[in-house]
């Protein structure tokens, strides 16, 4: 279920991907929101606009997310849409027009009888408001919807902005199942994500992360481990649209992160101060027993640190395989080196791709060495 296939998201252009590439999944259908809304005038608009609730807050929030994705998150790319929108445009389509009263879609029985002809498994909404009607029962498994901790149907703002206001450590979503009786919408799984400094950069990361949580449950309807959801999703009300005492608690917190993070920056480039840093530490003996305070530091570049080793015996050899994380990539790669005189030695990289590497494993089997 869809608003335009034009303005998809890129996670959620991955899911649709992800079912395209996986041979037991068919994309069969698109059902698009086919209503044209009246223009409203600007005497008309600018009413609706005060006579709403915070809406002053509403609007510097708005203002400020925009200034964090334009100069400092970029949106995530990672689906080249054009080709896929132009295999897309050979999926069957049909549009729908729901009654919509106090931001629920009613659909009629004509509408749900329609639905129901293509026979669906499931029905992903990605689009259109809170739903009523018979349309809930018109896919072998329901309809599934994403539901976000602090954001109750599409009423309460951005996805995370109280999760980062109140420095929570995380975030909940959960995948439900819709239902005629709105108040039994079931959980079919759950996934949490750490809060981050910025409501833009945390949406991303939840939204780029529930990908795999649609897929997996997709996938549990193939392999005959799909299960009818017991326990209840209830709508959370204790959220509200944000005021702008809190909007300007968000914005204060924010840029007081971004100075900090300028300021350890420049720390790191030009005083080569550490945050957050590992370091490897060379020693002998048994691992539980020994003295930790005999144990000595690997030098490391000033801009990288190196973590989670790994040892190897190879021939007469010992090998660590650790990762290397640079601070002006962000990312890490695996490298490995040679202890040789109480000293690690002739380290050389050994896997760098576009993505972060960490905890390097490594084992012999049947004379190979993975």
């Amino acid at each position: 279920m869809i608003k335009n296939l034009e303005e998809l998201s890129n996670w959620e252009l991955r899911i649709i991907q992800g079912i395209i590439n996986d041979p037991k999944l068919k994309l069969a259908l698109f059902i698009k929101d086919g209503r044209t809304k009246n223009k409203e005038t600007f005497k008309e608009q600018f009413t609706k606009f005060i006579s709403t609730k915070n809406s002053i807050g509403q609007l510097v929030l708005n203002l400020q997310l925009l200034i964090e994705r334009k100069l400092f998150f970029k949106a995530f790319q990672t689906i080249d849409k054009s080709i896929l929108l132009q295999h897309l445009s050979t999926i069957d389509l049909i549009k729908l027009e729901p009654e919509e009263h106090d931001g629920i879609d009613f659909f009629n029985d004509e509408d749900s009888n329609t639905i129901a002809q293509n026979n669906l498994d499931v029905i992903l909404k990605f689009g259109f408001n809170k739903i009523e009607g018979n349309i809930l029962n018109s896919a072998n498994f329901g309809i599934w919807s994403l539901l976000y901790a602090d954001k109750s149907g599409n009423k309460f703002g951005p996805i995370a902005f109280w999760k980062v206001l109140h420095k929570e450590p995380s975030i909940e979503v959960s995948l439900q199942q819709l239902f005629l009786d709105s108040v039994q919408d079931k959980c079919l799984d759950k996934a949490y994500f750490n809060c981050l400094w910025s409501v833009v950069n945390t949406t991303d990361t939840v939204l780029e992360g529930s990908v795999s949580l649609v897929l997996k449950n997709l996938r549990k309807i193939y392999n005959g481990t799909y299960t009818l959801p017991e326990s209840i999703v209830s709508a959370n009300d204790r959220y509200t649209r944000p005021s702008l005492y809190s909007v300007f608690k968000y914005t204060y917190g924010f840029y007081s992160s971004l100075i900090r993070k300028g300021f350890k920056a420049l720390n790191i480039k030009y005083f080569g101060v550490r945050y957050q840093h590992w370091t490897l530490f060379l020693g002998k003996g048994n691992f539980i027993t020994t003295d930790i305070s005999q144990l000595r530091p690997v030098n490391q570049p000033i801009d990288e640190f190196w973590a989670d080793p790994f040892l190897f015996q190879y021939g007469n050899k010992n090998y660590v395989f650790f990762e290397t994380f640079c601070y002006k990539t962000k990312k890490g790669k695996l490298s490995c080196g040679i202890i040789e005189n109480d000293q690690l030695t002739n380290i050389v990289d050994v896997l760098n791709l576009e993505y972060h590497l960490s905890y390097p494993f490594i084992f012999e089997e049947d004379g190979e060495i993975y």
